[in-house]
């Protein structure tokens, strides 16, 4: 069924690391479950993963040589 399938989809996306397409796929699968509280505390999970890597990225950028070494 298709609820499976993006839910495996988005098992798949999280074991790659690409969490922007785990998001996609666990925002489409709300729709088929919009009560699922579950389902929403895993995607602001993946958001606050994304915001971590997205700072992370930030830092290595603004002090390159402080991370070069590391």
């Amino acid at each position: 069924d298709q609820q499976g399938a993006l839910e495996q989809q988005a098992l798949e996306e999280l074991r790659r690391g690409d969490l922007r397409g785990a998001h996609r796929t666990l925002t489409m699968l709300l729709q088929f479950r919009p009560a699922d509280a579950a389902l929403r505390r895993r995607i602001a999970q993946v958001e606050q993963l994304v915001r971590q890597r997205e700072d992370a990225q930030a830092r290595i950028q603004a002090e390159p040589l402080r991370y070069a070494h590391a």
